[in-house]
C-alpha cells in the first residue's frame, strides 16, 4: 500500500522530501516516487514502484500550490490522481 504525501498551500515537494528521506532511512520503505501535478490536474510520474517495493512512498507536488479553492480544484485532482494512477492501486 502507498502512502502519499500532498504538501500544503505555497509549498512543494521539497518540505516532504525530508520527511520521505527519513522514513526511507529507517527501514520502514524502500521506495521513494514523486507525481507532479500541473495546473490543468495533468499528472506525471518521477519515478517507478517495483513489484516488490516496501511501503511506497508518493510526494505529490502541485504545480498550482496557490490554489485557494481547496474544495474544488485541489480535491478534484486529487481524485484524478488517485482514480487513474496506477501506483495508487499497490
Amino acid at each position: 500500500m502507498s502512502t502519499f504525501f500532498f504538501h500544503g498551500w505555497g509549498s512543494s515537494y521539497h518540505t516532504e522530501k525530508e520527511m520521505t528521506a527519513a522514513i526511507k532511512n529507517a527501514g520502514v520503505s524502500n521506495t521513494i516516487v514523486r507525481v507532479n501535478v500541473n495546473k490543468n490536474g495533468q499528472a506525471k510520474i518521477i519515478g517507478k514502484i517495483a513489484k516488490n517495493a516496501k511501503n511506497p512512498l508518493v510526494e505529490v507536488n502541485f504545480a498550482d500550490n496557490k490554489l485557494t479553492n481547496a474544495h474544488g480544484s485541489y480535491t478534484k485532482y486529487q481524485g484524478i490522481l488517485f482514480n487513474r494512477c496506477k501506483i495508487c492501486q499497490m
